[in-house]
């Protein structure tokens, strides 16, 4: 398995999708800082933007985030199309006959969410960067007297005046912990990743052609968006606020449990149809050769 996990992360690498992927999320995460977190700002509200909110402000914590329309595409883009290319050219037989059916599925699954998280993680690795550069790697004391100077002195002190200013989900966590909070974000932002990569190897069990299988994770998650929107926020549908349930909750929002859970369902419905096709629907061989 580590030498398919291997031959597709090489591939992947070596590919211009790869750091075309990278370079793409880089560019949204500096759109979003310029449009949403500008520095020009702090002139005016003194530290009203840091290393925390500029960061959430480009993975989806705030409803400017284009990263949360997109990450569907930067997802798939890197190598979502590698069993599909391999089944279509008629390659895929010489790494079943050496590894066998089920480890090749595996591995191409594991190798393709690797290829996936590691683009992503670079991008946000770089905007975390420029975010700790350019802006205060603290938390606000004054926001509210900088805001508004008719506030009572107790407001003034805490920090936390404007409802727009804390992320709309957990707030309470984000005031005690920033770091962790942020971190807890980013292994999110990854595991979204990791999931919405493996639904396109699934999809090429039974579509060939390369760009369907890279549409598919791209129809269920806007799909998703719709469905969520419909019971949960009475159907007012808004993709970039609300994409694929992800971070920016109407209040009263979920716990964090309810929101991996969310991510975590169609995970495990890969893994159940992973398995399902493993043992009974093998395709030539059912042995490796080394077995």
């Amino acid at each position: 398995m580590a030498n398919v996990i291997g031959a597709e992360w090489y591939r992947a690498v070596h590919s211009w999708r790869f750091w075309v992927t990278v370079a793409l999320a880089i560019a949204l995460f500096s759109l979003t800082m310029v449009q949403a977190a500008n520095p020009l700002l702090h002139e005016l509200i003194p530290r009203m933007n840091n290393l925390y909110t500029v960061t959430l402000a480009c993975l989806g914590g705030y409803f400017q985030a284009f990263w949360v329309i997109l990450v569907p595409m930067l997802a798939v883009l890197p190598a979502g199309d590698g069993m599909a290319v391999d089944r279509r050219r008629g390659t895929d037989a010489v790494a079943i006959t050496r590894v066998g059916w089920t480890t090749y599925l595996v591995g191409k699954m594991v190798g393709n969410a690797l290829v996936a998280v590691s683009a992503v993680a670079i991008a946000i690795g770089t905007a975390i960067g420029m975010a700790a550069l350019l802006y205060p790697v603290t938390l606000p004391h004054f926001l509210g007297w900088a805001v508004n100077n008719a506030l009572p002195y107790h407001v003034k002190i805490s920090g936390v005046f404007g409802y727009a200013y804390p992320p709309a989900f957990d707030p309470h966590f984000f005031w005690a912990a920033p770091g962790l909070y942020v971190l807890a974000v980013v292994g999110l932002a990854l595991w979204v990743t990791a999931v919405l990569s493996s639904l396109s190897m699934l999809a090429a069990l039974w579509i060939r052609q390369p760009i369907l299988t890279m549409a598919v994770p791209m129809v269920l998650y806007l799909g998703l968006n719709v469905l969520t929107q419909s019971f949960l926020h009475d159907g007012h549908l808004n993709p970039a606020v609300y994409a694929g349930a992800y971070l920016y909750w109407a209040q009263p929002g979920p716990s964090w449990t309810a929101l991996v859970l969310y991510w975590t369902i169609p995970a495990l419905i890969v893994l159940l149809i992973l398995s399902w096709v493993g043992h009974y629907r093998r395709e030539w061989p059912i042995r490796s050769v080394e077995q």
